[in-house]
C-alpha cells in the first residue's frame, strides 16, 4: 500500500495539494497574459517558452511569477506553459518576423484598395502559423468582413483584425502606453 500523500500527479508533476506556479509571459507589441506550468519546469526570469494558445502554440518571455493566491481570487483559468524553447523554434520566431513585415505591407496595399479608413498598427504572425493578427486603430467603426477574406485567401489561414486605442498603439511600437 502507498502513501497517496507522496505521490506525483503524472500531468503536472506536483505533488497532491501544491500549487501549480503561474507565470506572466509576454509577446510581441508588450501584449502580456499568464500562464501556468503544469509540468514542474525550471523556469527563469527572460526565458522563451512555447505556451498553449486558443488554436496552437505560441512564443513568449517570461517576465515574472504570479501569486497563485491572486489568480485563484481574479477566477483566471491560464493556459499551460508546453516547454521551453528551442533554438529551431526561436528561429522560426525569426523568420515570422520577416513574414510580418511582407504581410504589413500587403494589408496596406489591400487597405488603400477598398479604400478603408483604418490605420493599421502592427501584424504578429503565430508562432506555429495558425493564425495571424493585424493590430489596427479607426477613429469608427470599420466593416473589414472583405479585408478579411483578402488575407485569408492570400494567406490560408486564421485571420484576426484587432482595433487597438491609442495606448495600445504607443506600446505597440515601442512608445509609452
Amino acid at each position: 500500500m502507498t502513501d497517496e500523500s507522496q505521490q506525483t500527479s503524472p500531468m503536472t508533476n506536483q505533488p497532491p495539494g501544491e500549487e501549480i506556479p503561474v507565470y506572466l509571459v509576454e509577446f510581441k507589441g508588450s501584449r502580456k497574459e499568464l500562464y501556468r506550468d503544469p509540468y514542474g519546469l525550471t523556469i527563469n526570469r527572460g526565458q522563451w517558452v512555447i505556451v498553449q494558445v486558443e488554436r496552437g502554440e505560441d512564443l513568449g518571455r517570461t517576465i515574472t511569477g504570479v501569486s497563485t493566491e491572486r489568480v485563484n481570487t481574479a477566477n483566471i483559468k491560464p493556459l499551460p506553459i508546453l516547454r521551453l524553447a528551442i533554438p529551431d523554434e526561436l528561429h522560426n520566431q525569426e523568420q515570422n518576423a520577416r513574414k510580418e513585415i511582407d504581410a504589413h505591407d500587403e494589408c496596406l496595399k489591400l487597405i488603400a484598395k477598398r479604400e478603408l479608413k483604418m490605420k493599421l498598427v502592427d501584424v504578429e504572425w503565430q508562432l506555429d502559423g495558425n493564425k495571424i493578427t493585424f493590430y489596427f486603430t479607426a477613429e469608427k467603426r470599420v466593416d473589414f468582413r472583405e479585408l478579411v477574406k483578402d488575407l485569408a485567401s492570400m494567406y490560408r489561414t486564421r485571420i484576426e483584425l484587432r482595433q487597438i486605442g491609442a495606448r495600445d498603439e504607443a506600446r505597440r511600437v515601442g512608445g509609452l502606453g
